[in-house]
């Protein structure tokens, strides 16, 4: 909105100038509105429609980039339409109109205020004579040396740019589509295996809490004393059920703490004073949002689970020992400890199948509805299933009667079938037809590029895994399938509004390849970016 809010001003700077010129020309205030506005309306409109080509080109991509700034662009085209009017049609009666094409009179007896502005105009003829100096003792000789030696000065910004395009593939200028977002919120998210008593679970949240306040102290002494304020205003602990906790740090707002603190700083600090939590299915330091999703993230995807599995927590082990990645997490939490049953073939040949064999045991163990009457205005449900002494202990399970159709014969439970205890899932997701598992991970450096990182799993860590599981294919999600989208709806509508932009401004010019430099200088233009974006 500020480069808008500058193309707005400029216009109206333009036509204002221009209708004074033709002022000073002699002409009445009327007349130099209306001719001094007619002269400047070709390249005006061709800048606003070239602006707001350039802007619609957001509405096009298919992103979050793009949803995000659609609607962002949709306000810009509205105000440079707006403007347009207001600039060609408004501006121009109330200049014709106003005290500033008017010759001043001299009072006998100005009020202070009118003394004082009077005054003022000191500072503007000191302004005049700074522009005046900066025009001719700076600008235009530099113009001049520009135009004599031009095949010198060409290669110049040549070489500039071959130079920033160099820095960029070679690391120098890191490029990122979805840079972190800063916050004044630390967060900690804790995840422990199903079925996790809540009184462990609560033990570990509370001393991540306890590490918290030990950081606030020493960020605290270090960074803002004397001032009698803490870095954290306020601890926020929760448990969303018997294996998950949160915990929520707000920090002072960032008007109020010193530069040198921020959501990636604390975060850190407060890994580095938790350490390894043994017994965790997922511990996560937060410090901001990651706009367009995870910097690195993979999807294994494959029928086969156990070398689904297995790959997954080799792609773990690998990017644990990237220094550059921090909160490596999967989508496949281990679910709560089950009883899974296997026939035997001596069960087959009773007639029993599995879904028999588990509705009994469910029953039995669990419970069925016998019967449901209403007493009174209360509806009575009856269940019936073995008494507690006979279902408190696997032992009974082993024991269980089986009654195998259609004889009615009953066998044991332990003469027909294994079991194991294992854990179940408690998602199972799917991607292009196969089942996947997604592994992602946080950038330690706010300021990293995932770029490099996702190269190197590409060609170096990738290729090691589908060598042991050769079933395993692979897709590259968040941020990366975010840029694959951007890029793709980039190339589909960046080629014609360029086109638009090139016919608007060869309209304009009157010329076929003045249009054509124009746009080869946008290149250039992206060197300042590149450079300038160093130090944030």
């Amino acid at each position: 909105m500020i480069i808008v809010i500058g193309i707005l001003v400029d216009d109206g700077i333009v036509i204002a100038e221009n209708i004074y010129q033709h002022y000073e020309k002699g002409k009445t205030p009327i007349q130099a509105a209306i001719d001094g506005t007619m002269e400047v309306i070709p390249p005006v409109v061709s800048a606003i429609i070239t602006t707001l080509l350039a802007f619609s080109l957001f509405l096009f991509l298919d992103s979050r980039i793009g949803e995000f700034f659609s609607e962002v662009s949709v306000i810009v085209i509205l105000t440079l339409v707006v403007s347009l009017v207001e600039a060609l049609i408004i501006l121009p009666a109330h200049l014709a109109h106003s005290k500033a094409l008017r010759k001043p009179v001299e009072e006998e007896n100005p009020s202070k205020m009118k003394q004082f502005f009077s005054k003022m105009r000191i500072i503007n003829k000191l302004g005049d004579r700074f522009m005046v100096f900066l025009r001719d003792k700076l600008y235009s000789p530099s113009l001049d040396f520009v135009l004599k030696y031009k095949m010198l000065s060409l290669s110049f910004f040549i070489g500039f740019l071959i130079l920033t395009i160099g820095a960029i593939g070679g690391g120098v200028i890191g490029v990122t589509l979805f840079p972190s977002v800063a916050s004044d919120r630390v967060s900690v998210e804790l995840d422990m295996p199903n079925g996790t008593n809540v009184r462990v679970t609560d033990s570990i949240i509370s001393m991540i809490q306890e590490k918290a306040y030990l950081v606030n102290k020493e960020l605290s002494d270090k960074y803002l004393k004397g001032t009698g304020k803490e870095l954290f205003e306020n601890t926020i602990l929760s448990l969303s059920s018997s294996s998950s906790a949160q915990l929520q740090i707000n920090m002072l707002p960032g008007e109020e703490r010193p530069n040198e603190i921020n959501s990636s700083l604390v975060t850190n600090k407060l890994r580095e004073a938790v350490g390894p939590v043994i017994g965790t299915e997922r511990l996560i330091f937060g410090s901001g949002g990651n706009f367009g999703g995870s910097p690195v993230s993979v999807s294994l995807l494959s029928n086969n689970i156990e070398e689904l599995k297995a790959a997954k927590l080799e792609l773990k082990e690998v990017l644990k020992t990237n220094p550059l990645l921090k909160d490596v997490e999967d989508n496949d939490p281990a679910g709560i400890k089950e009883i899974q049953l296997e026939l035997k073939e001596s069960a087959y040949l009773l007639g029993l199948d599995l879904q028999t064999v588990m509705s009994q045991v469910r029953s039995g163990f669990f419970g069925t509805q016998a019967q449901r009457f209403q007493r009174g205005q209360d509806e009575i449900k009856v269940w019936v299933r073995y008494d507690l002494s006979n279902r408190k202990s696997i032992n009974n399970l082993d024991d269980m009667r089986i009654m195998t159709p259609p004889s009615g014969e009953r066998v044991t439970l332990k003469d027909i079938a294994t079991y194991t205890i294992a854990r179940g899932d408690v998602a199972i997701n799917h991607l292009e037809g196969q089942r996947e598992i997604k592994v992602s991970a946080d950038l330690k450096d706010p300021s990293s590029s995932a770029t490099d990182i996702i190269d190197d799993i590409k060609l170096n860590v990738i290729p090691e895994i589908q060598s042991r599981y050769p079933t395993i294919s692979t897709s590259y999600e968040g941020q990366n399938r975010e840029a694959v989208k951007l890029s793709r709806s980039l190339k589909a509508a960046g080629i014609p509004i360029l086109l638009l932009i090139y016919i608007t401004i060869a309209f304009t010019f009157r010329s076929y390849s003045q249009p054509i430099l124009l746009i080869l200088l946008v290149p250039f233009s992206l060197t300042a970016v590149a450079w300038g974006g160093i130090g944030c």
